[in-house]
């Protein structure tokens, strides 16, 4: 089963600066949108020559993988170096802490997305793919030592590229273009390939975008793959079967991609990165994009990566993007201020105009991640881990904004386990907590409610929590 963060905010009357930070004379401090952040180099690798890889499209990427409580980066280095599959283990919390390298595996990793606990050991697992020919299901043998290695897909005509997982399987897109879907259950994979417009080259994400009850995908290209006369951005509907013929959302050439329903109407949406920064808004049955930022990258450097967290802690999804090569005068890091999400007014706040490289060999930052990085209980505000300075070093950008209201973290954080269920009948008996897509708290009582309008919901039971889709 997946272990999920689920951010949620709240205003709580604590005295001002209850929960700040200091930011240390070795750090930067950066003001960006009413939020303060201290910029620390967490890490540098032995190799100059490494080239270190922050790719998924999964929101969920700052993981507790060992059980300590400290919240790990989990990293891939590839194509240069020291090749292989890494945890950047947290072994002291602070700012900046304390890290130490581990590395679980061998293989030339390019994209990495944790699975949770798959084998019962107590440490979370992960899949990966190697862009050259195969991806990946890494176990752990119940210690961060070398992983179990366990082949899910082989082309040897083809480069895996991009990486996600839901509770029931694993997502990834591949350089020729194709998609596919690694099914738990069953240990069957299913992939499709549109030879005519090779769809799917670059990012991918899933949900129901239905609604029908069947978890479906979307993806996107920016010159990933290499033959396909198509750029753009994707959905493949699954009939429980097969994906079907995928409806084009947008011919804009676009990389990172993530699902959410931003405006609360019951739909998902999506959000994407590559020359701009876009959400196309989903109302069941049309597409509207809104654009966040006209000018985010150099068209043709697709170096692009989106993430998603309450950054603000204002009750709503933000959006933080990172790319390896801005215009003239732009930002390599940004955070898109979630302002109206009924009106659908974002916000724009460059956090960084340093430490990027376009190169093709060693682009840099190449993924975004975001989570609770020093906090060691569950209050706290996001932070944020790029690739910067140079293609070997993290570095961390702590949210250190020291005024109310707080972000509270359901349950354990990433030790928080939930399992989608559809309709409004889980099997469950007394009090239950029931919390909108964005985290919010709707409702408390000593049973479910009667009756929830259509969209996506949490609810909580004492330790447990599932992700509820009403129709």
């Amino acid at each position: 089963m997946r272990r999920v963060s689920i951010l949620i905010a709240t205003t709580m009357l604590l005295p001002v600066g209850a929960y700040g930070q200091l930011c240390p004379a070795s750090c930067t401090s950066i003001s960006s949108g009413g939020q303060e952040f201290c910029r620390c180099r967490i890490y540098r690798s032995p190799n100059s020559n490494d080239r270190i890889q922050l790719v998924t499209d999964n929101p969920t990427t700052i993981v507790d993988v060992d059980g300590d409580s400290l919240r790990d980066i989990p990293f891939g280095i590839w194509a240069y170096g020291r090749e292989g599959t890494y945890i950047l283990r947290h072994t002291a919390p602070g700012i900046p802490g304390t890290f130490t390298e581990v590395q679980i595996a061998d293989t030339p990793t390019y994209g990495i997305t944790s699975l949770g606990d798959v084998n019962g050991d107590g440490l979370v697992d992960f899949a990966v793919t190697l862009h050259s020919t195969e991806s990946l299901i890494l176990t752990s043998p119940g210690s961060l030592g070398p992983y179990s290695i366990n082949a899910i897909f082989h082309d040897p005509t083809t480069y895996p590229n991009s990486i996600t997982a839901s509770s029931r399987g694993i997502y990834f897109s591949d350089y020729s273009g194709g998609i596919s879907y690694y099914d738990f259950a069953t240990s069957t994979l299913i992939r499709r390939l549109d030879t005519s417009y090779r769809y799917c080259g670059d990012g991918i994400t899933y949900g129901d975008f239905n609604r029908d009850g069947y978890i479906d995908a979307a993806c996107s290209n920016h010159d990933g793959s290499a033959s396909s006369p198509f750029n753009g951005l994707v959905v493949y509907y699954f009939n429980g079967i097969t994906f079907m013929t995928p409806e084009v959302v947008s011919t804009d050439p676009f990389q990172g991609t993530l699902a959410y329903d931003f405006d609360h109407d019951g739909n998902l949406d999506l959000l994407a990165a590559g020359s701009k920064v876009s959400v196309f808004y989903h109302d069941g049955s049309t597409w509207t994009e809104v654009i966040l930022d006209s000018s985010f990258s150099r068209y043709g450097y697709g170096y692009n990566r989106v993430n998603i967290m309450d950054l603000d802690c204002d009750g709503d999804v933000d959006v933080v993007a990172a790319t390896s090569c801005p215009p003239s005068g732009g930002a390599m890091l940004v955070w898109y201020e979630n302002v109206d999400s009924t009106s659908r007014i974002w916000s724009r706040h460059p956090i960084d105009t340093s430490g990027y490289n376009c190169s093709g060999s060693h682009p840099y930052p190449y993924g975004v991640r975001v989570g609770l990085l020093n906090e060691t209980d569950t209050v706290g505000r996001g932070d944020i881990v790029v690739v910067r300075n140079a293609s070997n070093e993290l570095w961390a950008y702590y949210n250190v904004t020291p005024s109310t209201p707080e972000c509270i973290i359901l349950g354990g954080d990433d030790d928080l386990q939930a399992r989608e269920t559809y309709g409004l009948k889980p099997d469950w008996e007394g009090p239950v907590k029931v919390y909108s897509s964005d985290g919010r708290l709707i409702y408390s009582g000593p049973s479910l409610p009667t009756s929830l309008k259509r969209g996506i919901y949490f609810l909580k039971r004492g330790d447990e929590t599932r992700r509820v889709i009403v129709r």
